[in-house]
């Protein structure tokens, strides 16, 4: 039976504020370490191959989409150019990255062993971010299979859906007091969500039911982060 340890888990987050990185910690925000910084300027989407653990991130000043392992090694760039200029949001499945072409809308697939295959998939309205859950990765959490988490401003408030009967928040108490939600990832094992509020320079956590809520990093300007962990069998 697959189980997953907490001690192993990392958070993974992107910061370019004065310097530029991509930055990885324990699940507390101990143990803070570099992964990227240098040659890179503005990374804005974020993703992660559990399995191989390797770390993807656009970069929309450089217009590339590069990797590295999860100690910084093994650097590559999977596709440059102004055809994947303007994207936000990234998701790794299988063989493919997904992103969102914010100029037009678009979801692209990028093969990310070839990165001359790029398709355009959909065009949907306002989309600014992508996931991809496999439910065998996170077993717990909420009880039903489609559930939503999501961020807004104004005033800024994290809350929660149940997509199958459209009901906000019946699974989870919402975060309040922010002011510009901007990343969020779910760890089911614990029930944290962890988001990063952008204007406030930071990247907190609190669990569903309303309870632990914490700053665990604050500096710089993070603006995509995103939750591993490790199985054992």
């Amino acid at each position: 039976m697959d189980t997953i340890h907490l001690k192993d888990s990392k958070l993974f987050f992107t910061d370019y504020g004065n310097a530029a990185k991509v930055e990885r910690c324990d699940m507390d925000g101990m143990n803070r370490t570099w992964i990227v910084d240098s040659k890179i300027e503005q990374p804005t989407a974020l993703a992660l191959d559990l399995v191989n653990k390797y770390v993807y991130w656009v970069d929309i000043y450089l217009d590339s989409v590069e990797v590295v392992d999860y100690q910084g090694r093994k650097r590559h760039t999977i596709i440059k150019g102004r055809q994947i200029r303007h994207l936000c949001g990234l998701a790794v499945f299988e063989s493919y990255l997904y992103t969102v072409n914010s100029d037009n809308l678009s979801i692209l697939r990028i093969n990310r062993y070839n990165g001359t295959d790029v398709q355009s998939l959909a065009r949907l309205d306002n989309a600014k971010e992508i996931r991809v859950y496999q439910k065998r990765t996170q077993t717990a959490g909420p009880k039903n299979e489609l559930f939503l988490f999501y961020g807004k401003g104004r005033p800024g408030i994290i809350r929660g859906m149940d997509l199958n009967t459209k009901v906000s928040d019946e699974y989870m108490i919402p975060i309040e007091n922010l002011v510009n939600p901007r990343a969020l990832d779910f760890h089911a094992e614990t029930n944290y969500i962890y988001f990063a509020d952008t204007t406030s320079f930071l990247i907190g956590r609190q669990k569903i039911d309303g309870t632990e809520r914490e700053t665990i990093l604050k500096d710089g300007r993070q603006c995509e982060l995103t939750v591993t962990f490790r199985e054992s069998h």
